[in-house]
């Protein structure tokens, strides 16, 4: 179902996937002792959640990163995931972003700046310390460049902070 929105309805739309992706930048805002799990609305980041590590790794059509904590946190860990795979889909799968909603192309890049991951999907699941996002492009061609891309948000092989904008 193709809808059409006013430009004030747009932003209203896209407000909180930009407030929750720069909030994955920010410090924990748990603020509580190790062990206790924050809402994700706090922060949608599973790397605030106490105790929690990542992994990222390519995979043969894509990238994942593993997310892993305390047995007490798995829960929280696993919110967030689903919740950073959803902002992600809404933002690089034509199918639910703007394409979809019929917002049009993006604006061009300017030089020097961090180049757009190509339409791709990510998809949260869950393994045995917490949780698994996925992200694969929608085009086999893309795989390397989505590989690079996401690497260079997150910062190598052993994450330490969500990214920002352009995640």
């Amino acid at each position: 179902m193709k809808t059409t929105t006013t430009g004030r309805g747009r932003l209203a739309r896209a407000w909180p996937c930009a407030a929750a992706l720069l909030a994955c930048a920010s410090p924990s805002a748990s603020g509580g002792p190790a062990g206790a799990t924050a809402s994700a609305s706090a922060s949608p980041c599973p790397l605030d959640v106490p105790d929690t590590r990542a992994v990222a790794h390519e995979t043969p059509s894509g990238y994942a990163l593993t997310f892993a904590t305390d047995p007490a946190n798995v829960d929280a860990v696993r919110e967030r995931v689903r919740l950073l795979a959803s902002f992600y889909n809404m933002h690089h799968d034509p199918t639910e972003g703007p394409a979809a909603s019929g917002l049009g192309a993006r604006a061009e890049i300017a030089p020097g700046a961090i180049e757009p991951l190509p339409p791709s999907r990510a998809r949260a699941r869950d393994v045995e310390e917490g949780a698994l996002l996925e992200v694969t492009p929608l085009r086999g061609v893309d795989v390397q460049r989505l590989r690079r891309e996401v690497q260079l948000r997150w910062g190598g092989e052993q994450p330490t902070s969500c990214p920002s904008a352009g995640w």
